[in-house]
């Protein structure tokens, strides 16, 4: 080669190519060339499984984690480059992005995190409830429907509700992790009321009333005895008094509160031997009684309380004499005549 300057270029199809001059004087020449790899772009095209684009995942590129968001990589030669894509409530992708001699776009699609929502649906004596309604996020479910798999990160609106309780609601809250939701469902009670009157209508006061699995209550003033916070079900009961038959029944309480009146039988009245054409009046009475048709058979009278006891007594007492009773309490009395073969009785009320 003569002497001078000469333009040259060298080009291979996975390099830039090299362009310079060569200037030749006196001797020879030797021309280093460095040829730079041809390199390209990867970018990464990042969405949710549901086509949504998520601007901030993180990308670990052939080892080394960037910023969030940061999704585009220049100057990559060729090659094979491990890597990753992760974000808070997404499951991580991971792949390889192959390089050659073009640029190259990674499409990735992070699937949602899903949670599993499951309602633990118990009474307030801590007995589980196995049917119960859940509501959950608008829709009410099966009875006894309690699980709620594939639930995504966010809150929830939920009710839960069953005959006989009061309805719970509340919200769930997920975030990255399964919810466990502990409901407890307050059991509808009602008021039992027993009201217990004698064979004559009047109010029995003292009588003992006993409900299956709620006690013993004695009956007011006013006969009635109470019997508060009274699941729904089938329930026995018996009414006793010294004086009277015992009074055996059974109870339905439904949806509402339960009143009911039984009348119990004075066993003094149903062995009362009533003598002929002797009566005692007024009857009811308040402060005194006449004794009419007293024959001289009869030698004394006595007044009995409904418990047997003796709380007057009179010998020789005239046909219709006044007899007073203001020391009496209110209630039933028998009146025992006292004769020569033997004794027979009647009864008044003192009001």
């Amino acid at each position: 080669i003569l002497a001078g300057e000469y333009a040259y270029s060298i080009t291979h199809p996975d390099y830039n190519t090299a362009e310079g001059t060569a200037v030749v004087v006196d001797q020879n020449l030797s021309i280093d060339i460095v040829l730079i790899p041809l390199s390209y772009t990867v970018t990464f095209d990042v969405k949710d499984n549901n086509g949504v684009v998520l601007p901030d995942a993180i990308v670990t590129f052939d080892g080394t984690s960037y910023t969030a968001g940061f999704y585009v990589f220049p100057n990559v030669l060729p090659g094979t480059y491990p890597y990753s894509v992760s974000r808070n409530g997404y499951e991580t992708f991971s792949g390889n992005a192959v390089v050659t001699n073009q640029h190259v776009v990674v499409e990735v699609v992070l699937q949602i995190i899903n949670y599993t929502v499951t309602f633990d649906v118990k009474d307030n004596n801590g007995v589980f409830v196995p049917d119960a309604i859940v509501t959950f996020n608008g829709t009410a479910y099966s009875a006894g429907f309690y699980v709620f798999p594939d639930v995504l990160p966010g809150t929830y609106l939920y009710s839960v509700s069953r005959n006989g309780y009061v309805s719970a609601s509340g919200t769930v809250v997920v975030t990255n992790q399964n919810v466990l939701v502990q409901v407890q469902l307050q059991i509808i009670a009602y008021v039992v009321t027993i009201k217990v009157d004698d064979n004559y209508g009047f109010a029995l006061v003292d009588a003992n009333v006993a409900l299956q699995n709620y006690g013993t209550q004695m009956t007011n003033f006013a006969g009635k005895a109470y019997f508060y916070g009274v699941i729904p079900g089938t329930y026995a009961f018996e009414v006793s008094k010294t004086g009277y038959a015992t009074y055996n029944g059974s109870l339905e309480v439904v949806s509402s509160d339960v009143d009911i009146t039984v009348e119990v039988e004075n066993i003094t009245s149903l062995n009362e031997s009533k003598p002929d054409n002797i009566v005692v009046y007024p009857n009811p009475a308040f402060s005194y009684i006449l004794v009419k048709g007293l024959s001289a058979e009869v030698k004394a009278i006595s007044i009995v309380d409904m418990n047997g006891k003796v709380v007057m007594h009179l010998n020789n007492v005239a046909d219709n004499q006044r007899i007073s009773i203001e020391s009496l309490p209110k209630g039933r009395y028998q009146v025992i005549f006292e004769g020569a073969v033997k004794s027979k009785s009647t009864s008044f009320i003192v009001q």
